[in-house]
């Protein structure tokens, strides 16, 4: 029998492997780093983000969630079983992340297409900048048709971004 928190930390990974998979089918217009590094939280854990894509959109932070309960979005947030879910557990990384990556344009939670009631991509409340919640099978396609709402940036300035993220990238 494996103990509960090693069975989270593998379903953890796992989520993060297959939202890698699927982040790799992106084009070459898609620059995008795995696993980062963005500071030490209370207790001297490390906190760092699964994701950054910079694509045509700017700088987008994605993290894979391992639930495997029903979630639903409704009201613009994330419920399991009728109760508020997720948000509150990872702001704290979220709002660390942006204050290293100043030019964050959206936040993306991705779930397994079986826990998200619906897969597509929806918008949620609780965040600095514009969040959805997705099911990987709609990843990339949200992506590369773009998030609703958000304008593309120019050339010149998608590639300072992708300059910028590399620079100050840390790997976990």
């Amino acid at each position: 029998m494996v103990p509960a928190i090693i069975r989270r930390w593998l379903d953890k990974a796992h989520a993060q492997e297959e939202t890698a998979r699927v982040l790799a089918r992106l084009n070459a217009n898609f620059s995008v780093w795995h696993d980062l590094r963005i500071g030490v939280m209370a207790g001297g854990q490390l906190a760092g983000i699964d994701h950054i894509v910079v694509g045509h959109q700017g700088v987008v932070l994605v993290e894979s969630i391992e639930e495997k309960d029903p979630i639903i979005v409704r009201n613009r947030r994330l419920t399991k079983g009728g109760e508020s879910t997720w948000v509150e557990l990872i702001r704290p990384r979220m709002l660390a992340a942006s204050r290293i990556f100043p030019d964050v344009s959206a936040i993306l939670l991705v779930f397994a297409d079986a826990a998200l009631v619906d897969p597509g991509h929806q918008r949620i409340d609780g965040f600095p900048v514009p969040a959805f919640a997705v099911g990987s099978s709609r990843l990339a396609d949200t992506l590369l048709n773009g998030l609703p709402g958000m304008a593309q940036v120019s050339r010149g300035r998608h590639g300072r971004l992708r300059d910028s993220a590399a620079g100050v990238a840390r790997f976990a």
